[in-house]
Formats: C-alpha cells, sequence, structure tokens
C-alpha cells in the first residue's frame, strides 16, 4: 500500500490539494499517474472485448425483433430506474447506515446499467440482444434519471447537487454502440473468426473484470473500518436488485431467459460512472468514505454472477440428462462454448 489510506485517499490529495508538489516527491507523483492512466486503460480493453464478443454473438435481424416486442428493455429500464433505486433508498433508512455510506448506495442504485451485466447475461443463456439494449438505453437515460434521482433520494443525507460527467456517459455509450456493431459486422463476413473472439473476449472479460474488482477492494484500506451495515447492505442488496428484476419480468409474463435478464441488467451497475460524479461532487474527506459501497459492490456483483452461473450450468447439465428441451432459436447456428450442454433450457429456469 501507499498509505495507510490506501491508493485512493493519496490519488485524492494529488487531485484536490493546490501545492501538491511539496507534499508528493515527483516520482510518487508520476507512478500514481502511471497507475491512473494504466488503469483506464485496462477496463477499457477488458470492456472492449465483452462488448466485441458480445456483439459477435448477435445478428441485425436480432435487434429488429427486440424493437419489434420492446417490453423486455421496458421492463428492465422501470427496474433500474424506478424499483431499484427505491429499494436502495428504503434499505438505507432500514439500516439506518451514516451519511457518507448511505450517497454511495444511492449512487450506485441511480448509476446506469454495464457491459459486464451483457457478459453474466451470456454466461447463463439470456437474451444478450435485449441486455446489450437495455445497457445502451439506460446510459442514454442516466443523462436525466440521475442527477434527478441524486435530488430525490440523496437530498436525505447531503445537500450538495451531484456533478453529472455527461461526456463521459455519452462516450461510453458511443463506444458501447460502436464496438458491439462491429461484432455484428465481423459474424456477418467471418462467422468463424466470430466464434473465436466470443470464446476469447469472454474470458478476457470474466477473468479480468473479477481480477480489477479483487484489486480495488484490496487497496482500498479504509474498507476494513466500515460498519457492519455497509457490510450487510452489500451483501442484501444485489440479492433484493436479482428478486425484483426477475419479478418484474414474471408478473408481466417474460419467458425466464428474458427474467434472468432483466435480473442481471437491474444488479450490474456502471461504478465508473459513479466513482466520477463521486469524485466531481464531494470533498475529498467525503468521497473516500462514500467510495466503499460502490468498491464492495462490485467484488460482490462478481461473486454473485459467478455462483449464479455455476449454478445454473450445474442445473442445465442435471436437467438435460432427464429431459430434452428445443433451442429457444432453433434457427440461431451459433453455439455458447460456456454452456455444458446444447439444449436450451430457457422455457424452464
Amino acid at each position: 500500500m501507499l498509505s495507510s489510506k490506501g491508493l485512493l485517499t493519496t490519488m485524492s490529495s494529488i487531485k484536490t490539494t493546490t501545492d501538491v508538489n511539496d507534499m508528493i516527491s515527483p516520482d510518487l507523483l508520476s507512478s500514481l499517474e502511471a497507475i491512473k492512466i494504466g488503469t483506464v486503460i485496462i477496463l477499457f480493453i477488458l470492456i472492449a472485448s465483452i462488448n466485441l464478443a458480445m456483439g459477435c454473438t448477435m445478428t441485425f435481424n436480432d435487434f429488429k425483433q427486440q424493437w419489434q416486442s420492446p417490453a423486455g428493455i421496458v421492463l428492465s429500464t422501470v427496474s433500474q430506474f424506478v424499483t431499484y433505486p427505491l429499494v436502495g433508498f428504503i434499505f438505507n433508512y432500514l439500516m439506518n447506515v451514516q451519511s457518507s455510506y448511505a450517497i454511495g448506495v444511492i449512487l450506485v442504485v441511480a448509476s446506469p446499467g454495464s457491459s459486464p451485466s451483457s457478459l453474466f447475461t451470456y454466461l447463463v443463456d439470456g437474451d444478450i440482444c435485449m441486455s446489450v439494449c437495455s445497457t445502451a438505453l439506460s446510459m442514454i437515460i442516466s443523462l436525466g434519471m440521475l442527477p434527478a434521482l441524486m435530488f430525490i433520494y440523496g437530498s436525505s443525507w447531503t445537500s450538495e447537487t451531484a456533478v453529472i460527467p455527461y461526456t463521459t456517459i455519452a462516450i461510453i455509450c458511443a463506444v458501447l454502440i460502436s464496438q458491439v456493431l462491429l461484432g455484428m459486422v465481423i459474424r456477418n463476413w467471418a462467422p468463424k473468426i466470430a466464434a473465436y473472439i466470443v470464446t476469447i473476449g469472454t474470458t478476457v472479460g470474466l477473468v479480468g473484470y473479477s481480477s480489477f474488482a479483487l484489486f480495488y477492494i484490496l487497496m482500498q484500506t479504509d474498507i476494513i473500518h466500515s460498519p457492519w451495515s455497509v457490510y450487510f447492505m452489500v451483501l442484501i442488496l444485489p440479492i433484493a436488485g436479482f428478486s425484483i428484476g426477475y419479478a418484474t419480468g414474471y408478473i408481466f409474463k417474460q419467458q425466464p431467459h428474458r427474467c434472468r435478464t432483466i435480473a442481471l441488467e437491474t444488479v450490474f451497475k456502471n461504478i465508473g460512472i459513479a466513482m466520477l460524479v463521486l469524485v466531481g461532487t464531494y470533498a475529498k474527506s467525503d468521497w473516500i468514505t462514500c467510495l466503499v459501497f460502490p468498491i464492495l459492490y462490485i467484488g460482490m456483483t462478481v461473486i454473485y454472477g459467478l455462483v449464479y452461473m455455476m449454478v445454473f450450468r450445474a442445473i442445465q447439465k442435471h436437467a438435460a440428462k432427464n429431459e430434452g428441451y428445443a433451442s429457444l432459436e432453433a434457427e440461431d447456428d451459433f453455439e455458447n462454448p460456456w454452456l455444458l450442454v446444447e439444449t436450451d433450457l430457457s422455457f424452464r429456469y
């Protein structure tokens, strides 16, 4: 560790102190800047791998079908920006979470979706195209909903007006769409290459994103001093979000594979955007503490996603030995290399 406060504390001092050169040696400052740039590059590679791989699993006809039946995308949006933020707000009050931590909770549940949701949707045989569309739409909607939700729910714990990185959100959305479109073009013109990209991209994305989440948790030493309510919240909130998302789809008679997709879209949030808002809005003494919940949330959602994937695959393998199921999309010749069997259990699980 760079200091007892951890890497993030040191970086906050660099950002907010006017006489930083008198406090930190040029070599250390250079090293921290290199770490910051390296983190951005690694994140871009991971997200690009996921987006490109997901694009290689889809066709342009998939998008046409989605917009002909947009109920799943609408339900996903409602679950992300209406139900989940309300649940986070209620949990904050019930658990009497300290203000600085509560702000982090609200910002997480109010943030748009992220590309890892599409990756885990793919790993549990969900509706990938719906996931990608929901993530992109949530980015666009968040330009208005994120500040509105922070005002509605966050005002109970802070009087600050959230500074929203509009340009960054727009760039992320544009990059997501362009990378997915590139993957679709590759699949259309070179399906064999697309198959390799999917296998490599999903592996790199899964291993890399999991390692990145663990790295951030280990580098933030302030986490160990957090109250028990924060740990309880990070354990229970993703479960509540997944249950809410799945129930939303189930109530409105969506097929189970679409219910799984809605559930994952609800839970997997763009923590990078949440961190940018925190750093840009609050003083260094506040945002270091506010970051604790978002950082823990990254790791916990990855853990839950991996557990859900393993449980789903075990159920699928067991059921395939006893019963046969026709593929949901029989005309789709793309094989998911992560699934243990070729049958699709979407109508059952």
